[in-house]
């Protein structure tokens, strides 16, 4: 069983998917599976994705959520990192982040400290989508909300539940993570909900509590 699987979540990014999958391979960690989630894409994501030893997948687009948590039940590392096919990440960002994880810990890339509280997760979404928390402890809280599949969030939703859960979020800012902003991704295609969105996922995050 591998210590960590990375999934990947693909919709129409065979143009950046490359890059992606080579920062994955190039990985100083190597105890890792790599499966890559192709949500519907009508693009040439599939054949790329097969030029590379992972675990490719094919499903319809089920929007964010489903399509994660899809990938996480396949998932068969004791930690998770979700790399979206248009980010990229360093060589040595799994093995900065394995040296930090834990049980009931959330390892954040390129965040300084050890010390968010509730109120820090809760009210802002300042934990990165591509941090590491334990597949059990995902399980514990119920994986990512489907309620938020076509609005995203789904990771600041995620976090807060995890904290709640009892999770401790550590940073470790040694380890590397780039983000690819453009036109079709989803901060930029949702930004114009913000102001229906974040509310909605605020009330969601202070009125869930562990069971």
């Amino acid at each position: 069983m591998p210590k960590v699987t990375v999934i990947t979540l693909c919709f129409n990014y065979g143009h950046y998917l490359v890059e992606c999958l080579e920062s994955v391979q190039a990985q100083t960690f190597k105890d890792f599976e790599h499966i890559v989630i192709n949500s519907g894409s009508t693009d040439n994501s599939s054949e790329v994705a097969r030029q590379y030893p992972i675990r490719l997948t094919e499903i319809e687009d089920r929007g964010l959520s489903s399509s994660r948590n899809h990938g996480v039940n396949l998932a068969s590392g004791e930690y998770i990192v979700n790399l979206d096919a248009d980010d990229t990440i360093h060589p040595q960002f799994l093995e900065k982040m394995v040296a930090k994880a834990a049980s009931k810990t959330v390892v954040a890339p390129m965040l300084y400290g050890c010390n968010f509280t509730i109120q820090d997760i809760e009210l802002a979404n300042q934990v990165i989508c591509c941090s590491m928390f334990c597949k059990n402890d995902f399980d514990a809280v119920g994986g990512y909300d489907p309620d938020l599949d076509w609005i995203g969030l789904e990771d600041w939703s995620l976090w807060c539940r995890l904290k709640k859960y009892g999770c401790n979020f550590v940073g470790a800012p040694e380890a590397q993570f780039y983000y690819r902003i453009h036109e079709g991704s989803s901060s930029k295609r949702l930004a114009h909900t913000d102001s229906v969105r974040y509310p909605y996922v605020i009330a969601k995050n202070i009125a869930w509590q562990p069971r």
